[in-house]
C-alpha cells in the first residue's frame, strides 16, 4: 500500500493553478517501526469486545473506553518515512540531485531494500497534535530529541503521559493549542497572529505533524494547519500532514454521520475540503486535489507519499477478513453483496516485501490478512509557499 502511479498524480497536481512547483513524489516502503507495529498488536479478543461494549456505554465516547482497553490501536508512519521525506525535501530545497529526481519529474525512486531502515536521532523538538495513544509518536521520539503531544480524549492523554522509553516532553489538552483564524483570503497567503501557538512560544517547532486529524478536528481544519505552520521554525520547520482516502470528516467520538452540524461536516471549512477531496476518482488524483488544496492557501507541498492507515481489527474481523481474501482471489468476482461494504479494505498479518506495481501489492497485502483494517493515507510535508 506504499506504490502509486506518479506520473497520474503529478498531472493531477499540475490541474490546480494555485501551484507553482510540484512536490517530490516519493516512493516509500515499509520501515522497522512499521513491522515492530504489526509484530505487537493482535485482533482484540472477544471477552475484551464485551468489556468495551459495556464501558463505551458509560464513558463520553467510545475513543475513551478503547484508549483505557488498549484496543483498536492505529498508526500511520514510520520514523523511516518521515526521515526520508524529511531528506528528500532537504535535498530539494538545496537543489541536489541524487536519489530525487529533477523538477520536470520529481519523482524519487523505489528503495531496493524490502524495510527501511538507519533512522538517525536528531537535535529539536516535534509537536504531535492528536497524537492518539501514540503509536506514532513514539516513532517521532525515534526522531527527534524533544517530542511534544495533544490529545482532546482524557484516555488518550492517560495513556501519552505513561510512555517512558523517553518520556514524552510535554503532554497538553488540544485546547492549549488555540487555533488562530486566518485573516486572509484563500489565494493571499497566511495571516495568522505572531504568536499562533498560543502559550508554547513563537514558533518553536521544527516539525508539527497532523496525522489523520484534519478530518475530525471539528469546523475549523485548515485554520488548524495554518496555525500549524505559524508554529514552526521559519528556516527549516515543516508540517507533517496525513490525509485518509476517501475523504470523510467526522468528529471523532461522537455519534452521527459526518455531515452533522455538531461535527462541523457543515462549516465552511469542511465544505471547502469537501469540494476539493471528495470528487476524487483514484488515491493519484485525490493526493493532487490535496497538493492543490494545500496550495490555494498559501501552504507549499514539498514531498508526498502514500502509506498504509493501519489499525488494529476486532476479532470478528479475522473471519471476515478470511471471506474477503478467498473472494478476491477466486477467478470471479464478488459483488457487494457477497462479501459487504468490506470489500475495498485490506487486512494485514505481516509486512510484506516491496512490490512496485500498485496492482500485484494490493493484492498481496489483501492476501496476508486478518490483523489490520488497511485504509489509504497521503502524506505531506508542507511549509509556507512564500519561503
Amino acid at each position: 500500500m506504499y506504490a502509486f502511479d506518479a506520473g497520474r498524480a503529478l498531472a493531477a497536481i499540475h490541474r490546480s493553478r494555485f501551484v507553482r512547483q510540484p512536490p517530490v513524489l516519493l516512493q516509500l516502503r515499509p520501515g522497522v517501526g512499521t513491522q515492530r507495529f504489526v509484530d505487537r498488536y493482535r485482533p482484540t479478543s472477544r471477552w475484551k469486545l464485551l468489556a468495551f461494549q459495556a464501558l463505551a456505554s458509560v464513558l463520553p465516547s467510545s475513543t475513551e473506553a478503547a484508549a483505557r482497553l488498549n484496543m483498536r490501536n492505529m498508526f500511520v508512519v514510520d520514523a523511516e518515512s518521515v526521515q526520508a521525506m524529511l531528506d528528500a525535501a532537504h535535498e530539494k530545497s538545496s537543489g541536489g540531485s541524487g536519489s530525487v529526481a529533477n523538477e520536470s519529474v520529481p519523482v524519487a525512486p523505489p528503495s531496493p531494500s524490502p524495510l527501511l531502515s538507519g533512522v538517525e536521532r536528531r537535535p529539536g523538538h516535534c509537536l504531535d497534535i492528536g497524537a492518539g495513544v501514540g503509536t506514532t509518536t513514539v516513532e517521532l521520539q525515534r526522531l527527534f530529541s524533544e517530542v511534544s503531544a495533544t490529545e482532546v480524549s482524557s484516555g488518550c492523554l492517560r495513556r501519552l503521559r505513561q510512555l517512558d522509553n523517553p518520556p514524552l516532553s510535554r503532554v497538553m489538552h488540544a485546547e492549549e493549542f488555540p487555533v488562530s483564524k486566518p485573516s486572509a483570503e484563500p489565494d493571499e497567503g497566511i495571516h495568522v497572529d505572531s504568536n499562533g501557538d498560543g502559550n508554547l512560544g513563537s514558533p518553536s517547532f521544527d516539525l508539527v505533524s497532523l496525522l489523520n486529524v484534519l478530518d475530525r478536528c471539528g469546523p475549523h481544519p485548515l485554520s488548524l494547519l495554518k496555525t500549524a505552520l505559524s508554529s514552526v521554525r521559519s528556516s527549516q520547520g515543516k508540517v507533517l500532514v496525513a490525509l485518509a482516502y476517501p475523504f470523510d470528516p467526522f468528529e471523532a467520538g461522537k455519534a452521527g454521520s459526518s455531515s452533522s452540524s455538531e461535527s462541523g461536516g457543515g462549516s465552511d471549512e469542511v465544505l471547502e475540503m469537501r469540494r476539493h477531496l471528495c470528487p476524487a476518482v483514484d488515491f493519484e488524483d485525490f493526493l493532487g486535489r490535496a497538493v492543490g488544496l494545500f496550495a490555494r492557501h498559501g501552504l507549499r507541498c514539498d514531498v508526498a507519499a502514500r502509506v498504509p492507515y493501519l489499525c488494529q481489527a476486532d476479532a470478528p474481523w479475522a473471519a471476515v477478513a478470511k471471506e474477503i481474501a478467498d473472494a478476491e482471489s477466486s477467478t470471479d468476482s464478488p459483488s457487494d453483496d457477497d462479501i459487504g461494504e468490506q470489500s475495498a479494505t485490506a487486512f494485514v498479518r505481516q509486512v510484506p516485501p516491496s512490490i512496485e506495481d500498485p496492482v500485484e501489492e494490493a493484492r498481496v497485502w489483501n492476501e496476508v490478512s486478518t490483523q489490520f483494517y488497511v485504509l489509504d493515507d497521503a502524506v505531506f510535508l508542507l511549509s509556507c509557499a512564500g519561503e
